[in-house]
């Protein structure tokens, strides 16, 4: 057993943080190595963000979920404190703005001063359903659940700034949703099914459905490719599939249907199968990478596995014995 609590990624998505019952630690991902560890013996670290490979990190303590602190790690001192009213589920640190995702609600902060801009209302939440897209450590794209059971709502920054909401499922909550690299595509699911659905967030038109196997199964997690040409689906059965993604988006865009209040792009009604697929062990709460045609999974028990997808022969190769980075 490990001490870790949680895993995740920055927002650049080259270091892992850990969050450990006493302190925390980062890694670099490429190569994989120890960037620092840090050790607090008087409180266990719930989550942690860190504002690309900077000293600042934004911490929540296991021993009070609705405060955040603002950590410099060179001057290993505290910067700045807030208390919210809900307990915190996710925080994303960039350059410009603090973003923190409460149980029904996120709250956007300037980071310069740390002055609130502005609260949204947003469905019940956990780490699962809140995805980010940055570019040079500015936000880009957000996506949240709607307090409506089934729609998301997108936020999108840059000099013109916009919003919009869509229907994914009708009336079934969702699960899990992630965001493609460059935040012109999210999938979700929900916790009933294998079903995974691809949607183009500006306009909010399905252009894919996905069918992650036969037999009833859920999924654990998925991710985009960075260069958005697949995305990787783990499900409940501990199996590893590779879907392939549309490319002409805008042709399909010119048949849609509705049904049940989802729009479809025509093809989307045929559900796609995997290209790829094999079986992996079973592994607690995960993260996953696909850059390139490497796929890495690093779990809550401290081992990272990794994968090859080749595209000649449609096939997922395991790449050696699982690495433990963590005891």
């Amino acid at each position: 057993m490990t001490d870790l609590v949680a895993i995740s990624f920055n927002s650049k998505k080259n270091c892992l943080l850990c969050s450990r019952k006493q302190g925390f630690k980062v890694f670099d991902l490429s190569p994989f190595q120890k960037r620092f560890n840090r050790k607090f013996t008087e409180y266990g670290i719930k989550m942690i963000d860190q504002l690309g490979e900077s000293n600042l990190f934004a911490i929540v303590r296991m021993t009070n979920p609705k405060k955040l602190y603002i950590w410099d790690d060179y001057q290993s001192k505290n910067l700045a404190e807030i208390t919210f009213r809900q307990p915190i589920r996710v925080v994303r640190m960039f350059v410009d703005k603090l973003v923190v995702c409460c149980i029904t609600e996120v709250v956007f902060y300037r980071f310069s001063d740390l002055e609130r801009e502005k609260v949204i209302k947003t469905g019940r939440n956990n780490p699962n359903l809140f995805a980010t897209t940055s570019n040079r450590n500015t936000l880009q794209t957000l996506v949240v659940s709607h307090t409506e059971p089934g729609y998301l709502l997108r936020f999108v920054f840059s000099k013109n700034p916009s919003s919009n909401n869509f229907k994914t499922f009708n009336q079934k909550p969702i699960n899990l949703l992630q965001l493609s690299h460059n935040g012109r595509l999210v999938s979700v699911c929900t916790s009933e099914s294998n079903l995974v659905r691809v949607f183009e967030c500006s306009s909010g038109i399905c252009i894919s459905q996905l069918q992650a196997g036969k037999k009833r199964t859920t999924i654990s997690s998925m991710v985009f490719q960075d260069l958005g040409n697949y995305i990787a689906v783990v499900t409940s059965r501990s199996f590893l599939h590779i879907f392939d993604i549309p490319r002409d988006i805008k042709q399909l865009k010119t048949k849609t249907k509705e049904k049940m209040g989802v729009t479809f792009c025509k093809i989307a009604f045929q559900k796609r199968k995997p290209i790829a697929s094999c079986q992996i062990p079973t592994i607690p709460k995960m993260k996953l990478l696909f850059l390139a045609q490497n796929i890495t999974i690093y779990s809550l028990n401290g081992k990272i596995y990794e994968f090859k997808y080749d595209p000649q022969n449609k096939e997922i190769i395991s790449i050696g014995k699982p690495k433990q980075f963590m005891k």
